[in-house]
């Protein structure tokens, strides 16, 4: 019998894996979609991006510290390196900082090719990401 595939869950759903995956982590088989899917929450995690529940993080964090909590607890309970809280708490880097480049659109705009984008999917006319980006790129020329 072939090794045993892990669910999402991480528990066995006792289907044969057929090919011959070394680690467990190969043996999830993941679909095209979940790849990428997977791919951008790394993205998220890595801190290229500013992901929209962090700064919300951040705030109950210092909330947190306001009412007496440790920073140290603080910033562990909210998945955050110690200093990081600390340089936001001083004001040495605002709350909603983030590295790299300036947006080159504003929220408005950013939300308005959001719905543009959901309300084309909704239509049956989805774009893949390579077309939107070309159509991005189309409006930035």
């Amino acid at each position: 019998m072939g090794k045993v595939r892990l669910s999402s869950s991480g528990s066995d759903c006792r289907t044969p894996c057929k090919c011959k995956c070394s680690s467990r982590k190969q043996a999830l088989h993941l679909s095209p979609a979940q790849k990428e899917a997977t791919k951008i929450t790394l993205k998220y995690k890595r801190g290229y991006r500013k992901s929209p529940g962090k700064l919300i993080r951040v705030k109950e964090a210092l909330a947190d510290v306001g009412i007496g909590i440790p920073i140290t607890r603080a910033a562990r309970n909210h998945d955050f390196s110690e200093s990081f809280l600390r340089r936001r708490l001083s004001g040495e880097v605002s709350l909603d900082s983030r590295n790299g480049p300036q947006p080159i659109f504003s929220k408005k705009e950013e939300e308005e090719l959001a719905m543009w984008l959901s309300e084309m999917s909704k239509r049956g006319m989805g774009l893949g990401v390579g077309e939107f980006l070309d159509f991005v790129q189309g409006i930035l020329k």
